[in-house]
């Protein structure tokens, strides 16, 4: 319907994700709704006191909550799984001999990494943010040991760490059939 291309196009869904996802429930436009909440994973789960809510149930107000924070604990996981770390440890660490003493064992770029992620995935659930180079790039800055920061940004590398983790946090939604 020409309802649901309209409300489905960027223009609408970049910006009002929550509320498409509430006129797509209102009118029983199930993979609209699907779209949406899919959407929302790139916002905070704050949300104004939308108009559109005063016809949304809140059985379908729990549901889209619900799956963001889900979505957001299993984002979190990510960044631990074995698999992901599976692949920092054989890629990473290769290269020209560690020189100085990490506090760490030559992790503190993940501890870092890891503490950074953590709050950033628990609000906005998706990739886009955490598995950029310009998150990495800043976090790697701050890191003091000379070793790990080479680490850390040896982490963007194709195949490596960061990819990895994007693959695992982009594949979250489908999961709960978004």
């Amino acid at each position: 319907s020409a309802l649901k291309t309209a409300l489905a196009s960027p223009r609408f869904l970049d910006v009002e994700p929550v509320r498409i996802y509430a006129l797509a429930k209102r009118f029983g436009i199930d993979d609209l709704a699907s779209i949406a909440t899919r959407a929302t994973l790139r916002q905070p789960a704050e949300w104004a006191d939308y108009e559109e809510f005063q016809n949304m149930s809140a059985q379908d107000y729990h549901a889209l909550l619900s799956t963001h924070r889900r979505i957001a604990r299993d984002a979190v996981a990510c960044l631990s799984s074995d698999a992901v770390l599976r692949t920092a440890a054989t890629s990473l660490f290769r290269g020209a001999p560690y020189r100085g003493k990490c506090p760490e064992d030559q992790q503190c770029w993940f501890t870092k990494f890891k503490e950074c992620g953590q709050k950033v995935l628990l609000e906005t659930p998706t990739s886009d943010r955490v598995c950029s180079p310009g998150f990495v790039a800043q976090l790697a800055t701050e890191v003091q040991c000379e070793r790990c920061r080479d680490v850390f940004l040896k982490s963007l590398l194709p195949g490596s760490y960061v990819e990895k983790l994007k693959a695992a946090i982009d594949a979250l939604p489908a999961k709960y059939g978004l």
